[in-house]
């Protein structure tokens, strides 16, 4: 079972003011995407959706900037929030000045994972007289901006190697973004497990169908799965293939609250990502499995802190299911409920 949540995280409402320099605005842009494709899914306008809403609880209001992906813009305005579409490079940013100049925003959250960003465009636009607070997470870069965001635990050693420039710093597990913490439900009877699945809002590595995969073919005893299907997930089918006829699989289709779907279980099988830093803050076990190398390094980065004690840094389906299978045994040691072994 994995380690204790992080002992250091913050909720959001007591630091949300903090990048802003003591006070939250009235009006702030947040540049950000979300679609099924590669390199981007649904965890970085699902972050700016939760800082968005601590933001309206001060008093401000969020517009959001983002590419021509309808689940992605679907995504933001079911929360509420007005989305202005931009046409173009997604990684460019000449248009979002441009809009944020119309919307009379001084401050603008950049929340954005295309490897070609323009970094110096943000340190001129800052320069300019805008307030940008970037956010990060495996790129390790720090622009000469307003603020830089980024949760990972690796974070501040790679911030010692960088210039000071005066930007105000909000790094590691305590910054991680988290949303309002629903109350938990009581514990479950030892011996009937139920196992959560989720590899994100649309699972570009296609992680969800191997794991269903390799359980469907194993022997789990009582212990039964429930697989969230992501805003961005495609079609259902190969999945329903798959569990035909098996009454141990169920299926959600994007939980209108996914904190909520993951307290009403008692184990839960991630990505690298955003979910896996949800887990920790919670305290709940988890079992993660890497969907790209950058997570296989956050994966290993906390095992050596004793935050992992379980997990797989590149997917293979018989280290997995001998790994959920130790997992299961040490959470639910009434091994004539398990036969398969570790």
């Amino acid at each position: 079972m994995n380690g204790p949540r992080f002992p250091v995280w913050r909720p959001l409402r007591t630091w949300i003011d903090e990048p802003f320099g003591g006070h939250v605005p009235g009006q702030v842009a947040i540049r950000v995407d979300g679609a099924r494709r590669p390199g981007l899914s649904f965890g970085h306008v699902a972050r700016c959706v939760i800082l968005a809403e601590a933001i309206r609880a001060r008093g401000g209001e969020s517009t959001f900037l983002m590419a021509e992906d309808e689940e992605g813009m679907l995504f933001v305005r079911q929360r509420g929030f007005t989305v202005l579409p931009l046409t173009g490079p997604a990684n460019r940013l000449e248009n979002t000045a441009r809009l944020v100049d119309d919307l009379g925003a001084r401050w603008i959250i950049v929340d954005l994972p295309y490897p070609e960003l323009d970094i110096h465009a943000l340190e001129a636009w800052n320069d300019s007289g805008a307030r940008v607070i970037f956010i990060d997470d495996a790129r390790f870069v720090f622009p000469r901006v307003t603020a830089v965001l980024n949760s990972s635990v690796r974070a501040a050693a790679a911030a010692r190697l960088a210039p000071g420039n005066g930007v105000r710093l909000f790094l590691g597990p305590e910054h991680f973004i988290l949303g309002n913490v629903p109350v938990a439900r009581g514990p479950r009877a030892a011996g009937d497990p139920s196992i959560l699945l989720t590899f994100g809002g649309s699972d570009p590595t296609r992680l969800t169908p191997r794991v269903v995969a390799a359980l469907a073919a194993g022997n789990w005893g009582l212990a039964r799965f429930t697989v969230v299907l992501g805003p961005g997930y495609g079609e259902a089918g190969e999945l329903l293939r798959l569990t035909a006829g098996d009454e141990r699989f169920d299926f959600v289709r994007a939980p209108a609250c996914l904190l909520t779907e993951m307290l009403r279980h008692d184990l839960l099988v991630c990505a690298g990502g955003r979910t896996m830093q949800e887990c920790l803050a919670l305290g709940m076990p988890f079992l993660p499995v890497a969907s790209t190398h950058s997570e296989a390094e956050e994966i290993a980065a906390l095992a050596e802190l004793g935050w992992v004690q379980r997990g797989l840094g590149i997917w293979n389906a018989e280290a997995f299911t001998a790994t959920l299978a130790g997992f299961i045994l040490d959470a639910y040691p009434c091994r004539e409920h398990y036969p398969a072994e570790p």
